[in-house]
């Protein structure tokens, strides 16, 4: 394992015990994968706590960096599993792990959520690259909404159920694709392109099911829409991320969905990489979402198994924590 220490700045000139904060709060973590460091105590002299770490990184090859602990990359390979890219997934939370506030809202429009600087889109893209960005639904449209009605299909169900990639909507995606399992067909599109130049050069792409209304299919292709179809009753997440590599060569796939989407993700077996940023919040609640909404593990059911591979304290209490998942290369 390949441990590099980032070394905290000072929150404010003249303040001194700050740069090795991070050095012993990290220490225990370290000290499990390294059990012949010896730890840093409250008596150890500050200059001294970084070398007792670093002594156990390859005769001091490690890194120094600010705010940051890494414990070794994650090791992201071109695909991930059978053809498949990579799958990040990246959500703020609460402490308690809850993505809203309370149940049945949107986030985006929900102003007791904490807004802070630096957690853009852009720096979470800037930080994964990734070719496509995996939202779900439920980010557009309430659970309890009724989408509008739409005219009947025009088309055959054999024309439909074709992948459908507009030359039109392909050279405008020179970014990247901002995609959305929608097997009901539930969100209507105010937008293709959405504004702003974070966002510039991606394009909306829908995934949808064979079960997937005729009528929500025709909708797409009058609005050239473009859409990938994988699965039957439901869209076949594993068979979607091949078809998303295959028509792409997408090698990095970041998932900001909900937890609904998350957690079927996780079931199915392809997060290879989970990104929280936690934010200095508890919400508690029963039905609040939560990072991942799964059916329960059975009795020997056995818990993902994770990594950490770098935490990050930020401004206003907020720590950026990142884990791979046991076993990816």
């Amino acid at each position: 394992m390949s441990i590099s220490i980032w070394e905290t700045s000072p929150s404010c000139p003249g303040h001194r015990r700050a740069p090795f904060v991070i050095t012993v709060r990290i220490s225990r973590e370290i000290h499990r994968h390294l059990p012949g460091v010896d730890l840093p105590s409250p008596q150890t002299p500050r200059r001294q706590m970084p070398l007792l770490v670093m002594r156990a990184l390859l005769s001091g090859r490690g890194r120094r960096h600010r705010n940051v602990v890494r414990m070794g990359e994650p090791g992201r390979s071109t695909v991930s599993g059978n053809g498949r890219p990579w799958v990040v997934t990246h959500n703020s939370a609460s402490v308690d792990g809850r993505i809203a506030v309370s149940p049945g809202l949107l986030l985006m429009m929900d102003e007791r959520w904490p807004v802070l600087p630096g957690s853009t889109y852009a720096d979470v893209k800037r930080r994964h690259e990734p070719t496509v960005i995996l939202e779900g639904s439920g980010s557009f449209v309430r659970d309890t909404e009724e989408p509008s009605p739409l005219p009947p299909a025009t088309e055959t169900r054999q024309v439909l159920l074709e992948n459908y990639l507009p030359e039109k909507a392909v050279a405008a995606a020179t970014n990247g694709w901002l995609t959305v399992p929608d097997s009901r067909g539930r969100v209507r599109w105010l937008y293709k392109q959405f504004p702003g130049e974070d966002w510039a050069g991606w394009h909306v792409l829908v995934l949808v099911s064979t079960a997937t209304p005729p009528e929500y299919l025709s909708y797409l292709r009058r609005e050239e829409i473009p859409y990938l179809v994988a699965g039957e009753s439901r869209v076949d997440l594993k068979q979607a991320l091949r078809l998303i590599r295959d028509q792409f060569r997408a090698e990095t796939v970041l998932s900001t969905g909900g937890g609904q989407l998350n957690g079927a993700l996780l079931r199915a077996g392809l997060v290879d990489e989970i990104e929280v940023e936690v934010v200095p919040i508890a919400i508690g609640g029963e039905a609040t979402p939560t990072l991942f909404t799964a059916p329960d593990l059975p009795v020997d059911g056995v818990p993902t198994q994770l990594e950490l591979t770098s935490a990050e304290i930020r401004s206003q209490g907020r720590v950026l924590l990142r884990y791979s998942v046991s076993g990816r290369e």
